[in-house]
């Protein structure tokens, strides 16, 4: 049952695995270092950004709790009402005394009150309290003035929280005021860039921007642009570019942003780990490539050559497979078992081959003694004419002229023979016909310069001429048959050839005749000795060999022959 399966090449095969492993790989690769390297950008990206939410959150923390310890003295602290009221000087100053170290045991008790300021009077008489870790006694001074002058001017909006900045300082105030009396809390925000910093383990640039003005870092805002993208923004801001990452976050129940700027650098972007990954992936397109030149070299291309060496075998143009430098022991074993099958190939090949050449050195002169009976017997009949005659000397002539005849004919182990040769041989042959027959034969060579020493099978031009002397001894013995031999060089691409070329002035090759040499020839048919030649050229020169007949003012023969060689004893060249 024939089988169905595709064949495929192994070269092209091992290829293809080759790629669709390494592309399977690298894509896994490729993914994996993307996962990993976004997932590490992006927890680098939250880690900043929770360091400024953290910030806030502790802000609004420390706020809510100011809120909630003003607003309980706001509400419930008698001695904040009795300073509401219409008191005497010694008494306003022992309540707001008293209202002083009560918010001063809620500001030792919870760090997020920073300070705390008591203006009673109208304002005219201020007591406050401060935590020095927060703010600074000058901080603390210039920040009671401040707020004292801010109350002169009624800008104060009471129980909303507003910023008041001093130099690098900015604090979060709110305050509530009843009567002729008002408390304010404090809390000092100025120290977000070291709080946020510390938070995010990196170096961090603070911007503070309360109503579209920055209080902090202006310089920074504006390098940035970082007022226009609080105005655009709700809430929050993120912006990332190539060399910095900025991200803001307005505080709940206030008009201030805090915006943290960060530089970008190269660990923003991976880690070690990472990095490692990135540089295996590198090393193994290296890889891949090296071990394709490897196996192109060791496998696929000893492969390729012992696929040519086989068809060299098979198109017969091999008869030794070289010894190739094989890595592979399977390929090794595969180049000298060739070898091997080679060698015995040509053995047996040598010994069909003499077979072959006996065969046909026997066919040739089984074909060369084929044609000569017929022309013995008239030779044998002249001679017997003329010693009847007495005549010695045309005897003589005679057997010395078939002699030379003989001699040629029984070089049966000869198949070629020089052009010269065969050209004396026919002279001859005429010589014999004329002094057998009545009739006078002339018999004329044209021989292209060079081509006396060519090669050509025995009998080429005898044959021809032959013929020629048999289809025209229907004419007249008054006149002369005329016999020409042209021999010329025919030069083409594919390499010389001999043009043997031989009419005669007779009455031509009758139609069935004609008919017949043109054909292939056969066993058994028609003009035995150009049939002969026929056979005898295949044998030699296969398809090579041409032959034309035609008649043309008499008969014309034409036989081209291939791979015009000298005659020479060591070697042949090309003539002409």
């Amino acid at each position: 049952m024939k089988s169905h399966k595709k064949i495929l090449s192994l070269n092209r095969t091992i290829v293809a695995m080759m790629l669709f492993g390494y592309c399977t790989l690298m894509i896994l690769l490729v993914c994996m270092d993307c996962f990993l390297i976004y997932g590490y950008q992006e927890s680098r990206r939250l880690k900043k950004e929770q360091a400024v939410d953290y910030y806030v959150q502790k802000t609004l923390d420390g706020m809510d709790k100011i809120r909630k310890v003003l607003y309980d003295v706001y509400m419930n602290d008698e001695d904040f009402e009795r300073l509401s009221q219409n008191l005497s000087e010694a008494q306003k100053y022992s309540h707001a005394w008293e209202l002083r170290e009560s918010l001063k045991g809620n500001m030792l008790v919870d760090g997020g009150l920073h300070g705390f300021y008591i203006f009673y009077g109208n304002g005219t008489y201020p007591l406050y309290q401060i935590n020095n870790g927060q703010v600074t006694p000058e901080q603390g001074s210039r920040l009671c003035t401040a707020l004292q002058q801010l109350g002169n001017r009624q800008e104060t909006v009471f129980r909303n929280w507003f910023c008041v900045t001093m130099d690098e300082s900015v604090f979060l105030v709110i305050s509530y005021k009843k009567g002729a009396v008002t408390v304010y809390g404090i809390r000092n925000i100025g120290d977000a860039g070291r709080v946020i910093e510390a938070d995010a383990q990196r170096d961090t640039q603070i911007c503070l921007v309360d109503n579209g003005t920055a209080l902090l870092n202006k310089d920074l805002a504006e390098k940035f642009d970082i007022v226009s993208r609080i105005s655009a923004a709700e809430g929050k801001t993120d912006y990332v570019s190539s060399e910095n990452h900025i991200y803001g976050e307005e505080i709940g129940n206030t008009s201030l942003w805090v915006c943290a700027v960060y530089k970008n650098a190269f660990q923003d972007y991976m880690n070690i780990p990472q990095i490692f990954l990135l540089i295996l992936t590198a090393c193994s397109v290296v890889l891949a490539f090296a071990v394709y030149l490897f196996l192109k070299k060791n496998l696929m291309m000893p492969l390729e050559g012992l696929r040519d060496e086989m068809d060299k075998i098979r198109r017969d143009q091999v008869k030794n497979v070289p010894i190739m430098d094989l890595r592979f022991t399977e390929l090794r074993e595969m180049n000298e078992t060739l070898q091997e099958m080679v060698t015995k190939l040509e053995h047996q090949r040598v010994l069909t081959y003499d077979a072959y050449i006996e065969k046909q050195k026997a066919r040739m002169q089984y074909l060369q003694i084929q044609m000569q009976p017929h022309f013995y017997l008239n030779g044998l009949k002249t001679l017997n004419a003329l010693v009847l005659e007495k005549q010695t000397g045309k005897v003589q002539t005679l057997l010395i002229s078939l002699s030379e005849h003989l001699r040629y004919l029984l070089q049966v182990e000869n198949e070629m023979t020089a052009l010269r040769q065969e050209l004396d041989f026919t002279e001859n042959y005429v010589n014999l016909r004329n002094q057998m027959t009545g009739r006078t034969i002339q018999f004329l060579i044209e021989a292209a310069l060079g081509t006396e020493n060519c090669m050509v099978p025995m009998l080429t031009i005898q044959t021809f001429v032959e013929n020629s002397i048999k289809y025209a001894k229907t004419g007249s013995n008054n006149i002369a048959l005329i016999i020409k031999a042209r021999v010329s060089v025919l030069s083409t691409e594919e390499g010389d050839y001999l043009d043997i070329i031989v009419s005669d002035n007779g009455q031509g090759y009758p139609q069935e005749v004609l008919k017949e040499i043109n054909k292939e020839p056969k066993v058994g048919t028609k003009c035995v000795g150009i049939q002969n030649l026929k056979r005898r050229c295949q044998i030699l020169y296969g398809a090579k060999a041409e032959f034309a007949f035609c008649n043309k003012d008499g008969a014309v023969s034409e036989c081209i022959l291939p791979g015009i060689q000298e005659e020479r004893q060591d070697e042949s060249i090309n003539c002409g």
